[in-house]
């Protein structure tokens, strides 16, 4: 995920749809390889649920979203390919502060899914200048994932 969403996470000419379904259009085809504009519309509108993106809808411009929205469709971009290691550099650089506590709990929710799961993705966060506010950001991820990680093994 970029530190820069307008220059290097979006396409800024194109909707809000187009952005979040750019990468994965060729799963998101029928049976003869062509595009599915139901399977495409439901992933999109799954995002837009999903990620708690504030929008007038798919076919809005992605312009047009705040920067705390924005930063949500790069967010769905880099977690939609299901990748096996996503970097977050500055994930709520430019975002006001309400932003950035929705995109700080979004980033908990994933890491307790990816625990849930048995991290079958590492997922690194890059500080975006706030020394303080990160350390405490990450020493609350280290506990949730201790708690996960003790809970797990009583399970066993």
């Amino acid at each position: 995920m970029p530190e820069d969403r307008l220059t290097e996470g979006l396409f800024l000419g194109l909707s809000v749809g187009s952005n979040l379904s750019a990468g994965v259009l060729p799963g998101l085809t029928n049976g003869w390889g062509l595009l599915d504009e139901k399977r495409i519309t439901d992933y999109e509108t799954g995002w837009l649920s999903r990620l708690s993106i504030k929008t007038a809808g798919v076919h809005a411009p992605v312009s047009s979203l705040s920067g705390g929205n924005q930063q949500r469709v790069v967010l769905a971009k880099a977690l939609a390919r299901n990748p096996q290691v996503v970097i977050l550099n500055g994930p709520t650089v430019g975002v006001d502060v309400g932003s950035k506590d929705e995109i700080h709990q979004i980033i908990a929710v994933i890491i307790l899914q990816l625990l849930s799961t048995g991290f079958n993705m590492l997922l690194l966060y890059v500080s975006d200048g706030n020394f303080f506010r990160d350390f405490v950001w990450g020493f609350l991820l280290l506990l949730i994932m201790s708690a996960t990680s003790v809970l797990r093994s009583k399970r066993r």
